[in-house]
């Protein structure tokens, strides 16, 4: 599987500690400008500066610290420089949005905001949100931002910024222990964009999902990798309505289904690297699927 060289989380990730954050608050910047950091202190790198008046989301606290979403990932700021602030906030839900210097397609793109990340609205103009961005003002299309209320989970953060799938919802059900159940924004809002169109598609039967990540990630009982939030074991899809455990090489196994749904539904909603999966038929098809031991009654999905 993956090479543990590859276990680097990068600007936060990995040095990170404190309690899962349930709440996504917007918050004000009081201070005339204080370091956005990498980490939770004064003694991690600085990404940039926030500004008196900017708002954010804070998705953690720790300590005199807190953790919001800066630019394509989140950093940290003094608590003390910031305040609870009533303007409203948006999830991106596209799986990765622009951000541009002005309210239309015809202005820059100065940078790019992942799927799951969540911005404090200063204002709407004709279809476009001004939000703040690596400490400064830019925009986002309204279309694929969405308020908290348009979203039906109310999915807890942990301190590495992984997302907890819940255990069952439209189209797909959890098969093993929450524990496991943690991944990367991108893979678990993604999952569910594919498994709510599996439904409303009117597929069967739903989607079974074992293992992703540990809450922080690292090392997972049974698997080499899912030790970085990107990895998620997917149950193979049966015929009829039965969502048991099955291998391709039993008649209850549907090929057609679960081709279907790897080329019309995770491949559209996830950036895949490989998925490994022992079908030869679909192996053969699919330059992105390959064969690996132990992957005879389920599918592995890893990210780019």
């Amino acid at each position: 599987m993956r090479l543990i060289g590859r276990w680097s989380l990068g600007a936060a990730c990995l040095l990170l500690a404190g309690a899962i954050a349930q709440a996504h608050e917007t918050v004000a910047v009081t201070s005339a400008q204080s370091a956005a950091r990498t980490g939770p202190g004064s003694g991690y790198a600085s990404v940039g500066t926030v500004h008196r008046g900017e708002v954010y989301v804070r998705v953690n606290q720790n300590g005199g610290w807190s953790q919001v979403w800066f630019s394509t990932t989140t950093a940290w700021v003094e608590t003390g420089a910031i305040a609870g602030s009533s303007q409203p906030r948006r999830t991106v839900t596209a799986q990765s949005l622009n951000v541009r210097s002005g309210p239309g397609t015809g202005y820059s793109v100065v940078g790019t905001a992942p799927l799951g990340s969540w911005w404090g609205v200063v204002r709407t103009v004709s279809g476009w949100t001004q939000v703040c961005y690596k400490g400064a003002t830019r925009w986002m299309s309204s279309a694929y931002l969405a308020d908290r209320a348009d979203d039906p989970y109310n999915l807890p953060y942990s301190r590495v910024g992984y997302v907890q799938l819940p255990a069952s919802g439209a189209g797909f059900y959890g098969y093993n222990q929450a524990s496991a159940r943690w991944g990367k924004p991108i893979l678990v809002y993604g999952f569910l964009r594919t498994a709510a169109r599996w439904r409303a598609s009117g597929a069967l039967p739903r989607i079974g999902v074992g293992d992703l990540s540990l809450v922080n990630g690292g090392p997972i009982s049974g698997h080499v990798s899912h030790q970085l939030g990107e990895d998620m074991d997917l149950r193979l899809v049966g015929r009829g309505s039965y969502e048991g455990p099955l291998l391709y090489m039993s008649s209850a196994y549907s090929q057609t289904r679960t081709r279907t749904l790897i080329t019309d539904f995770l491949n559209r909603d996830l950036p895949i690297e490989v998925i490994f999966f022992n079908d030869p038929v679909i192996a053969n098809a699919l330059s992105y699927v390959s064969p690996w031991p132990n992957h005879d009654n389920h599918m592995h999905v890893r990210l780019k």
